[in-house]
């Protein structure tokens, strides 16, 4: 009896070629797409998008710094389109050359990050200390004889203090070469609190989308949608039926998510409800449309299970749900800024963090505007020519 059962079950997954090519293709797929992205985070080198200034211009160390940096390095003449490139996030982060080298009375270097990039920050500030090591090595040594004069000879009171101080800079680990600046988003929240309450919102709307959409293939196979089809509405009244629900269970998901961290965190969703309420709305009905097209063309349960739990991951991996997206190779980070994850925390993100109106996100917007009717279209063109079959 049990060799039968697993006959009978092997012989419906290979009559299944849809759900068959998925199980055996598709954790390959997934494989290469984590392992691209966590490899670049634990340890590869990470392509990060810097802004360089100098004020006033310094030719050669900009030269070197360019060359040494890691990542696509645009040059700026301005120091305040610089901040401003930061700011709206075309940039990671900047690096303002703000005076000479061998200054040891304010820090000649200055990074500019956005505060939910604390990360690039670290990482730029890492690889500016190692370029300065090749490219300036005179300007570095003279930054250390300087750092030393402080603390050499007989210790009076008066250099005594002078080297508790010293001490006390050395356990900082900080040497007066680079300040770190943070420009909008600055508050009490914690930016990445606001990020992934975003991030978090809008991958489970698409997981929980996708389950309850997979309801159209069974009343397919039940024959509860050839009743329907009879009716004066015909199947169009199922699928938009499905997508208003599944619109408001995701602004219901979605609100929940953003109670907690309202009232945990501190997340200032009550001071844009308005626009909040919109971007929610509107990611639920881009979540509703992408789930319903996905489901609708799919034959069985299985290959709908199986492709929306890849989509899905795969959208959430590369849009930024999961790790951010500046973390990421430069390819993938452009892959993923086409997927509603990325779509939705942009907004989210920028309303929340820098108080900034949704529509100064066009693209975003309207992405998600097209995805929800676009998504619903598809899911009702697809239906009804399954319903001919």
């Amino acid at each position: 009896m049990t060799l039968m059962l697993i006959r009978v079950m092997a012989l419906t997954l290979l009559r299944d070629r849809g759900a068959l090519f998925l199980m055996l293709v598709l954790p390959g797929t997934i494989y290469l797409l984590f392992a691209a992205i966590f490899a670049t985070t634990s340890g590869g080198e990470v392509e990060l998008r810097l802004g360089l200034a100098a004020h006033p211009p310094a030719p050669e160390v900009e030269a070197a710094m360019a060359a040494a940096l890691a990542g696509d390095v645009r040059r700026f003449d301005d120091v305040e389109a610089l901040r401003i490139a930061v700011t709206e996030g075309s940039l990671d982060a900047g690096l303002v050359l703000r005076g000479a080298l061998t200054d040891t009375t304010t820090p000649p270097l200055a990074i500019l990050v956005d505060p939910g990039k604390g990360m690039a920050a670290a990482m730029l500030e890492g690889q500016v200390r190692a370029a300065l090591v090749g490219a300036a090595p005179e300007a570095m040594l003279a930054r250390q004889v300087d750092a030393l004069k402080a603390i050499i000879g007989p210790l009076s009171p008066a250099q005594q203090i002078r080297l508790d101080a010293a001490d006390d800079m050395a356990v900082r680990g900080s040497d007066g070469l680079v300040v770190t600046r943070s420009v909008g988003g600055e508050g009490r929240t914690d930016p990445a609190v606001i990020y992934y309450a975003g991030a978090i919102a809008v991958m489970f709307l698409l997981f929980s989308g996708t389950s309850s959409a997979a309801s159209l293939i069974d009343e397919r196979s039940s024959g509860i949608l050839d009743r329907f089809a009879a009716g004066p509405g015909g199947i169009d009244v199922v699928v938009l039926g499905k997508a208003l629900f599944l619109t408001a269970q995701g602004s219901v998901q979605a609100a929940l998510v953003f109670a907690a961290a309202s009232v945990i965190h501190g997340v200032p969703v009550l001071a844009h409800p308005l626009q909040w309420g919109a971007v929610t709305l509107l990611v639920a009905a881009a979540a509703a449309g992408f789930s319903l097209a996905l489901v609708a063309a799919c034959a069985t349960r299985a290959q709908a299970q199986t492709l929306a739990t890849f989509v899905v991951l795969v959208a959430s991996a590369i849009g930024g749900s999961m790790v951010p997206r500046f973390l990421m190779p430069g390819w993938l980070r452009d892959l993923g800024s086409v997927t509603p994850n990325a779509w939705a925390i942009d907004l989210y993100y920028g309303l929340l963090s820098r108080a900034e109106p949704i529509w100064s996100h066009p693209v975003p917007l309207a992405a998600l505007v097209a995805l929800a009717l676009g998504g619903t279209l598809a899911a009702l063109v697809l239906s009804r020519r399954r319903m001919l079959l």
